[in-house]
């Protein structure tokens, strides 16, 4: 528990039946927007030294996902530190992503993300941090 975290979270997704007309941003079947707004505690978070001993940490926040088309997505996320001195240097301002990524068997799908130390421009940054510094994956899926 001590690197753990609790959270609540919502899924909302967007669809052309709802008030606002979203036809232009549907391509295909696939094609949706997810809004996921969150709020993490950490009981316990560690220091800038990963020392134990800073007591509760939250975290405010939401994801957006928009599938463009066949499986094809964008993704990124915002997160606000309410208490300012819980937000450690690797803490995010926000993160981003993009890939490809079919849940069905017998398919290869393709991510990246990136979710290290991305800063506003406006706040302290930890070192130099790009793209470069984003996780590639390559997965196949498999049933049984």
């Amino acid at each position: 528990m001590k690197r753990g975290y609790v959270f609540v979270s919502y899924n909302y997704a967007l669809s052309n039946a709802d008030t606002v007309d979203l036809r232009p941003l549907f391509w295909d079947r696939t094609s949706q927007i997810t809004f996921q707004p969150f709020v993490r505690i950490h009981p316990i978070y560690p220091n800038e030294m990963n020392e134990f001993g800073g007591y509760f940490k939250p975290i405010v926040g939401g994801n957006i996902r928009y599938v463009i088309i066949a499986n094809i997505y964008l993704e990124t996320g915002l997160f606000y530190y309410p208490i300012h001195k819980t937000k450690l240097p690797w803490d995010p301002d926000f993160t981003y992503g993009f890939g490809m990524n079919n849940w069905r068997g017998f398919r290869i799908n393709v991510s990246y993300g990136n979710w290290l130390a991305n800063r506003f421009p406006w706040n302290d940054k930890l070192g130099f941090h790009n793209f470069l510094n984003g996780e590639l994956t390559l997965s196949i899926t498999y049933a049984w």
